[in-house]
C-alpha cells in the first residue's frame, strides 16, 4: 500500500511539472483513468479505457469543459457504444501497444473504418517507427499515437517529431491532386 502512495505521488509530481510545460507549448494534456490526478495536476482531458460505465460518469463530469477520450476499444461494437456516450475521440490499440515496427492490424482495421464513417476522431497506437504512421495519413486516420519511435529516437524527441511531422506533411501533399 505504501508503495502505491509513493509512486502515485511520484506520477502527481512528474504531471504536476510536465502539464504547465506543455500547456505552455500548445499541448493539450490527457491522463489515463485517474480523475484525481487529472484533476491535481491541471490536465485537459481524461482518457477513459476502464469500460463503457466509467466514460459516461466522466462524461457528465467533465464535459464540456474538458477533453474526454474513450480507449479498450476491440471491436466496432464498442467504438459506437462509447460514440454515442459522445466522447471527445476514440482510442484504437493499447498505450504499449508499440510492440512491432508498424500498427498493429486490428487497431488499423478498426481506426481506418471508424475514419471512413464516422465524425468523432480515431487516434491509433503506431508502431516502433515513424514510418509506421504513414499507412495511417494513407487510410485518413485524424492522429496516431506515437510512444518509443519517439522516446527511442537516437537524436531524441524533438528531431522525431520534427521527423514524423515532415513524414505525414509529405504524404500528404502526395494525396492531393
Amino acid at each position: 500500500m505504501r508503495r502505491r502512495r509513493r509512486m502515485r505521488g511520484g506520477l502527481q509530481r512528474i504531471a504536476e511539472a510536465l502539464v504547465p510545460v506543455a500547456q505552455a507549448n500548445g499541448v493539450a494534456v490527457i491522463v489515463p483513468n485517474d480523475t484525481r490526478l487529472f484533476g491535481r495536476s491541471g490536465a485537459d482531458g481524461l482518457h477513459v479505457d476502464t469500460g463503457l460505465a466509467d466514460l459516461k460518469d466522466a462524461m457528465e463530469t467533465l464535459k464540456p469543459d474538458h477533453i474526454v477520450g474513450a480507449g479498450g476499444i476491440t471491436t466496432r461494437h464498442d467504438a459506437m457504444l462509447a460514440a454515442e456516450a459522445d466522447c471527445d475521440y476514440i482510442f484504437f490499440g493499447r498505450f504499449d501497444g508499440d510492440t512491432a515496427e508498424e500498427i498493429f492490424d486490428k487497431a488499423f482495421d478498426l481506426a481506418s473504418w471508424w475514419s471512413a464513417v464516422f465524425e468523432i476522431p480515431a487516434v491509433v497506437m503506431g508502431g516502433r517507427t515513424l514510418a509506421s504512421v504513414e499507412p495511417a495519413v494513407d487510410a485518413r486516420i485524424e492522429f496516431v499515437a506515437l510512444r518509443s519511435a519517439i522516446w527511442d529516437h537516437p537524436e531524441g524527441p524533438v528531431a522525431a517529431v520534427t521527423e514524423v511531422n515532415r513524414l505525414i506533411a509529405a504524404r500528404q501533399a502526395e494525396a492531393t491532386p
